[in-house]
């Protein structure tokens, strides 16, 4: 009698643990598919609020890469970022950036509306693997979010090496007396950097979304 009362109860428990993981298995499907069931108006402005905060909290960062590419005669990391704060404190670290706030806003919008539109129209968004179309989805998205961010970076890359503090006079002493082409000199070397590196980020970002997915799997990770 004991031996089927415990046979009972194992059958009951094992029973109670499959609904439990159905019902978990359910439950993670459905948080996954609000998260991707947000408009794509909301998942733009998520991804270029990130770029956004990207670019003003490395900014000082930048400021000093530049500096040390720049420079001849490179006295390291920590003598370069005393020799800039010696100049204006704090704020010579920020110098330029509002070129560059100014042209993250539209380049990450573009670049996220481009990648949520290529996807539709590539149709990788079908629950298969699409290697070859994650590739051409991150290529479109990276070559519109150059065009709009090339010229602002140049701007910033000037205003980080030189003196100049107005954004709009220095930018229009730039174009009167180079031309606006100038401001694409280097979108072919950018293109050459960005684009594989996009590339790889949508293709493997896509087919991991894939891969992960808790159809396949009984745990959350």
């Amino acid at each position: 009698i004991n031996a089927e009362y415990m046979g009972v109860n194992q059958r009951m428990m094992i029973k109670k643990l499959k609904e439990l993981f159905k019902k978990e298995e359910y439950d993670i499907l459905a948080g996954e598919a609000s998260v991707q069931g947000l408009p794509s108006s909301q998942q733009v402005f998520a991804g270029s609020f990130a770029g956004f905060c990207e670019h003003l909290g490395v900014f000082p960062i930048d400021t000093i890469k530049t500096h040390l590419q720049a420079a001849e005669n490179a006295k390291g990391f920590f003598i370069t970022t005393k020799l800039l704060y010696r100049g204006q404190g704090i704020r010579r670290f920020y110098r330029g950036v509002l070129p560059i706030l100014a042209g993250c806003i539209p380049a990450h919008t573009a670049f996220f509306g481009t990648y949520e539109l290529a996807k539709a129209k590539a149709g990788i968004e079908d629950g298969s693997y699409h290697p070859i179309g994650g590739f051409l989805v991150g290529a479109c998205a990276a070559i519109i979010h150059d065009a709009i961010l090339t010229p602002m970076d140049v701007f910033k890359q000037r205003m980080q090496l030189s003196g100049c503090r107005r954004f709009g006079k220095y930018a229009r002493n730039i174009i009167r007396n180079e031309g606006i082409l100038s401001l694409y000199r280097s979108f072919q070397i950018t293109i050459m950097m960005n684009l594989p590196f996009n590339q790889m980020l949508v293709d493997i970002n896509e087919n991991l979304k894939i891969f992960a997915k808790p159809q396949t799997r009984r745990h959350k990770f």
